[in-house]
């Protein structure tokens, strides 16, 4: 028992460590981090705050009245969430901002809480889940997203509330609570929507052989997600008459088809969108891979494609004036997307058909490369911001790295339960799945993955200072 009282006080140091980490950033080191005075603006922001409003203020939840895609653009969690805010607030949006990302510095110091207890429900092992909550206390890249509206954090703690109920050992309608709040955040991140067929595995696997306890407790949990994450795409259908299961930016001002189309064509020669995307848009020699010319031809198309991309592609237009390469944009009725869209299919379809083991396999396997080894910024500095940057990416490779050790060991040895089977399983569908289809590398999608590792890389933790005779008294 005294033991047991030592290691709550630890818990209760650590959780205060990691408010203040959080509260440290927002106030001295994000304006720094994300070089500007107002960090909480992202580019993407205002598609999550622009529909909430539109549903607050007339009716109807979408970005753009004038849209069809507007409808669909963001699926609604978060843009609730922000709701909230806005209206606490007396529909001041300086100070919404405020409220929501100290909100957000709120939630995630609770997700220690809740990650804490999580990994000691799974492993009955209290120091594997301080290790953990001392991770996720320190773990830069969940405390940089406190401070930018955007959905990254919020989703990390509707994630972990899930966990928290789904393995509790005794409240009763667990998989009840932990389908809500797992629907929310699938309805805050898309990613998560790997989620559902995994934990309704896990469930099947819990009470295999028990065939009333498996029926009715996926029942509970299923009967959730399509209550609570279902409202969304059946909303789509009845109100739109299109089943629209996750978002849909597709053909939306900045995301109009020439810039989708050179995105999934670039993507499908390298990694990363640069520096070709830089250059179409600032009028600069544009520098393709040497890939890009595998067919004799291509590279007459590639150069008539950029012209057309720079005077009448739409998307485009929006990302020049946004750079201040321009003060107008492309209309619907004056651009030349559709010839845009033909020819970046066609060089997509050459690479697919006549350089396709670049395709398949090298650059899926770069992007994988990328996602796990990443150690600069997406503008490289040489300010101490930079520097500092690198080492931060340094240790999530570090912790990943023990985090894949971990798992080798706790899978071969069956320990810790079914929470390491769930982060295994989720960490790998979804890089796949972002490595090899989707192919968009900013490294915030890979965040729930992430944090899912610091359980294992705990584990490894745990064992590698029980051989220290110092630590052992503490650990053993």
């Amino acid at each position: 028992m005294k033991m047991f009282n030592k290691e709550i006080n630890l818990l209760y140091f650590i959780i205060p460590i990691g408010f203040l980490f959080r509260a440290l950033f927002i106030m001295f080191g994000a304006k720094l981090y994300y070089g500007t005075e107002t960090f909480w603006m992202g580019g993407d922001t205002p598609g999550w705050v622009d529909s909430i409003i539109n549903l607050i203020e007339h009716g109807t939840y979408t970005i753009d009245f004038k849209s069809d895609i507007g409808y669909f653009f963001r699926p609604p969690g978060y843009s609730f969430y922000i709701g909230i805010f806005y209206l606490l607030s007396g529909k001041n949006l300086a100070l919404m901002y405020q409220f929501i990302i100290w909100s957000q510095v709120l939630l995630d110091t609770l997700a220690i809480y809740l990650l804490y207890k999580t990994v000691c429900f799974a492993f009955s092992n209290t120091k594997i889940a301080l290790i953990t909550a001392i991770l996720y206390a320190i773990y830069p890249f969940v405390i940089v997203w406190n401070a930018v509206v955007y959905a990254e954090s919020t989703s990390v703690f509707f994630l972990l509330l899930s966990l928290y109920f789904f393995f509790h050992p005794s409240i009763k309608y667990k998989y009840v609570l932990s389908g809500i709040f797992i629907s929310i955040a699938v309805l805050i991140r898309v990613q998560l929507i790997f989620m559902f067929p995994i934990l309704g595995l896990i469930i099947l696997f819990i009470y295999w052989g028990n065939t009333k306890n498996t029926i009715s407790n996926l029942l509970q949990f299923g009967l959730m997600t399509v209550i609570v994450y279902g409202s969304w795409p059946i909303r789509n259908y009845i109100n739109y008459n299109k089943w629209v299961f996750s978002e849909e930016w597709e053909g939306y001002h900045h995301w109009s088809m020439d810039y989708i189309r050179f995105y999934e064509y670039i993507f499908s020669v390298q990694t990363g969108e640069e520096p070709q995307n830089y250059q179409i848009i600032h009028g600069e020699k544009v520098t393709f891979p040497k890939d890009c010319y595998v067919v004799k031809g291509d590279s007459t198309k590639l150069e008539n494609v950029v012209k057309l991309c720079r005077t009448c592609g739409e998307g485009f237009s929006y990302f020049m004036r946004s750079a201040g390469v321009r003060e107008d944009v492309v209309g619907k009725d004056d651009n030349c997307n559709e010839e845009i869209e033909r020819t970046f299919v066609a060089l997509r379809e050459n690479q697919k058909k006549y350089n396709s083991l670049n395709y398949y396999l090298w650059v899926p396997l770069s992007n994988l490369k990328k996602a796990i080894f990443k150690y600069t910024l997406a503008k490289p500095s040489e300010s101490i911001v930079g520097k500092l940057a690198s080492l931060l990416f340094l240790f999530r490779t570090l912790l990943l790295l023990l985090g894949f050790m971990g798992l080798i060991i706790l899978l071969k040895y069956r320990l810790g339960g079914y929470l390491c089977v769930i982060s295994f399983l989720y960490f790998c569908s979804w890089y796949f799945f972002d490595c090899f289809d989707y192919r968009s590398m900013e490294i915030r999608y890979f965040l729930q993955a992430d944090i899912l590792m610091l359980i294992p890389a705990a584990f490894v933790l745990y064992l590698l200072l029980t051989r220290f005779s110092f630590m052992k008294k503490y650990l053993a």
